[in-house]
């Protein structure tokens, strides 16, 4: 007659600890995840495409509405803490978040310009059907306005940088500028004269001429001044050095990013005026 034993054998209660102990800790794989997850979030490299050939240029218009409308909600906050390249928010949620981790495009740019070009028209030429029906008058829509809007928002966007690139590789040598990224910041500048048009129309500007001049201004002022914001928050970095940069210690360098800085200011008041007496102008030309 054998007698049982009450209890297991020690080995396999160690083993039967190690296995509920197995169960218990999780698997060491969340290293490989995290590597994963950062893979991800990193932007993909550009192809080496030439530079004559259709594939270069196809990249540069190859974004998706998040990241346009992202850029645009930028470029209309200039008091966003977000960054318009390579970081976007600092909890990187929403659309600003991720706007500003994508590489710049210049499809944007080219769309904003000729969205702004046909709202001027439109905005000018509705006031001026307004004033023309208060003063009983037939109003002539002039269509000629809009190869000089034309010429004036797609030189802005596209051969002032190139002007503004040869400037800097002269001038601030030390600097890494890149063309497409100064198209990219002056075409998404102009998306501020989109809400400048809507606000600009003057419903009752045949019987309050003088008011509705005053209130054009003002919304044309606005327009410079939230779009010469975003222009200073976005080039400062690119145009002048950070204090914790190795460049910061040279004193002439920052005082030529800012000279250039005070440059881009003053074209910005000139591309402003052009818009103001081209498609707002005095109420009395729009019924001639």
């Amino acid at each position: 007659m054998s007698i049982e034993p009450d209890t297991e054998p020690l080995w396999v209660a160690q083993n039967g600890n190690n296995s509920s102990t197995n169960l218990t800790q999780p698997e060491p794989t969340q290293p490989a995840a995290r590597q994963q997850q950062q893979s991800r979030q990193q932007p993909e490299p550009t192809s080496n495409a030439s530079i004559f050939s259709f594939a270069y240029y196809s990249e540069l218009f190859d974004v998706d509405t998040n990241q346009v409308l992202g850029r645009c909600l930028l470029a209309l906050n200039p008091f966003s803490q977000a960054r318009f390249f390579g970081g976007g928010s600092s909890d990187g949620s929403g659309i600003i978040g991720t706007a500003g981790e994508a590489k710049p495009d210049l499809y944007g740019p080219f769309w904003i310009s000729t969205t702004v070009i046909f709202a001027l028209f439109f905005s000018s030429s509705l006031t001026g059907v307004f004033y023309s029906m208060y003063k009983g008058v037939d109003y002539e829509y002039k269509f000629e306005v809009l190869s000089g809007a034309a010429m004036i928002l797609y030189s802005y966007t596209f051969l002032w940088p190139v002007l503004l690139f040869l400037i800097i590789r002269q001038v601030l040598a030390q600097r890494v500028v890149s063309l497409v990224k100064l198209c990219c910041i002056f075409g998404y500048s102009n998306v501020i004269w989109i809400p400048v048009a809507i606000l600009a129309v003057s419903p009752l500007a045949g019987a309050f001429p003088h008011m509705a001049d005053l209130v054009r201004w003002l919304v044309v002022g606005f327009g410079y001044i939230f779009s010469a914001l975003f222009l200073f928050k976005t080039l400062k970095p690119i145009l002048v050095s950070d204090d914790d940069e190795p460049a910061a210690a040279d004193p002439e360098a920052k005082k030529q990013g800012y000279f250039l800085l005070g440059l881009i200011a003053l074209l910005h008041v000139a591309l402003t005026i052009s818009i103001k007496y081209l498609f707002f102008g005095s109420l009395k030309e729009l019924s001639k």
